[in-house]
């Protein structure tokens, strides 16, 4: 077996964002056009981004595409 995580914020409340142990750090880079782009394309292709939270190589990816490319792409 494995362990699956996701997290949802409360976009009423973006500041409210977990942290602590289990939680992914944010992702503060903002992200280009051609990475939003890129992002929806693997999305609709059904590419999946596997991931664990507490990898710092993980955070990276997330970092270079950025915020708004990441919360796009369809992470386990």
């Amino acid at each position: 077996g494995g362990w699956i995580w996701e997290f949802v914020g409360d976009p009423d409340r973006p500041e409210a964002v977990p942290t602590g142990a289990g939680v992914a750090p944010a992702v503060t880079q903002e992200s280009a056009p051609a990475t939003v782009a890129l992002a929806e394309h693997l999305t609709a292709g059904v590419a999946v981004m596997y991931a664990g939270y507490w990898g710092p190589h993980c955070h990276d990816q997330r970092e270079m595409v950025g915020k708004e490319a990441s919360q796009q792409l369809q992470v386990v």
